[in-house]
């Protein structure tokens, strides 16, 4: 992805200042009663992916992570897929094409929605942790011409790619909700993976916050759903200067996916003493 100015500065700051307004998290972190399964849904963030071409069914990424931390740990049911987006997730796109290759922590036939659903109507009691969203930004740039994309294009385009984005992920959650009222269900936020601590990161951070915005204002609208602050947790390691929480390409490494799994505990449920 080009370092430079991708949001004009219009763009940009009504971006910043609607990101700004709506912090992840603010929800009270009630832990919810009685957890009997731990339900992963989403995308290659879920599946545990440490790169593009990893398809070794990760046992670090942050859904088992966050798993460890509970006393005792409830059984996980995994649909993360790699490349997921929110439009593939309710198949209004062509279904998540890994699965056709490769296999994943638990296989499903048709929608992810649809897996989602049949299995919460038999785990009404299940926790719901939810990625999905990093290949919706991902796709929009490569519509912009990424890995150099116009900076035209994005900010002309941008409100409308955000705005698809919020309407799926409502309509998912709409989905998660109606089938299960009583299941608490968190969504990871999206973090920037292109942070070099240059003036760059305002650019990458105004881009990623309009995706962080809608999804944090869709997350309110929803009764019982928080949002894990990934995007800010590993901002502040990256200013920290604690080990990189990115790996060779987009996706987090071990320690990136232990502070997902940390950003999650904080909002939702109630780590163990190790945690």
């Amino acid at each position: 992805m080009q370092r430079g100015s991708i949001l004009s500065p219009v763009v940009l700051s009504s971006l910043l200042a609607a990101t700004a307004g709506c912090s992840a998290g603010e929800r009270p972190a009630t832990p919810p009663s009685g957890a009997t399964a731990l339900l992963g849904l989403g995308d290659s963030l879920t599946y545990g992916a440490h790169s593009l071409t990893d398809v070794s069914l990760p046992t670090t990424g942050y859904v088992d992570d966050f798993d460890n931390m509970l006393v005792p740990p409830p059984p996980i049911t995994n649909y993360g897929c790699p490349g997921e987006t929110s439009a593939s997730f309710l198949g209004l796109t062509a279904p998540c094409p890994f699965q056709g290759m490769h296999p994943l922590h638990t296989r499903f036939s048709g929608t992810q929605v649809s897996a989602a659903t049949t299995f919460l109507a038999g785990a009404p009691n299940a926790a719901v942790l939810l990625s999905v969203g990093g290949n919706d930004a991902r796709a929009f740039l490569q519509g912009c011409g990424s890995p150099n994309p116009d900076p035209a294009c994005v900010s002309s385009q941008l409100p409308s790619a955000v705005a698809a984005y919020g309407a799926n992920l409502s309509m998912i959650l709409d989905a998660l909700e109606a089938q299960s009222a009583s299941a608490p269900i968190i969504v990871i936020n999206l973090y920037n993976p292109f942070r070099t601590g240059t003036a760059a990161d305002v650019q990458t951070d105004g881009f990623i916050g309009a995706f962080n915005a809608t999804l944090a204002n869709v997350a309110l609208a929803h009764q019982g759903v928080r949002v894990a602050d990934a995007f800010g947790t590993f901002k502040a390691a990256f200013l920290a200067g604690s080990p990189s929480t990115i790996g060779p390409d987009v996706h987090p490494t071990d320690y990136g996916y232990q502070l997902i799994a940390k950003a999650v505990s904080q909002v939702f449920m109630t780590p163990n003493a190790g945690g």
